[in-house]
């Protein structure tokens, strides 16, 4: 833990990606989701990075490029997921 936000509240990694962990009073099962669920990471070197996914044999299904670089690309998981990664920098 990096940080004690309240007396139930924790606050993990809070110069880079947040995760904070909260007490609930009561479990409340969640509705069931329709459509799209995604994830979006950030990742320095995208483009050997995407190039090494596709020789895994993982499916690249959209690449957005900005002046020839390569900014974002989108990958499925096996499950049908979409995972978007986001370039910062080669």
């Amino acid at each position: 833990m990096i940080e004690q936000l309240g007396e139930q509240t924790a606050l993990f990694f809070p110069d880079s990606t947040r995760v904070v962990i909260a007490a609930s009073p009561e479990w409340t099962p969640a509705l069931p989701v329709t459509g799209e669920t995604g994830l979006c990471l950030s990742v320095e070197g995208l483009a050997t990075y995407v190039d090494g996914l596709r020789h895994r044999g993982a499916e690249i299904v959209d690449e957005s490029t900005v002046d020839g670089e390569l900014v974002a690309a989108a990958i499925k998981d096996p499950d049908g997921n979409q995972i978007t990664l986001l370039g910062t920098g080669d």
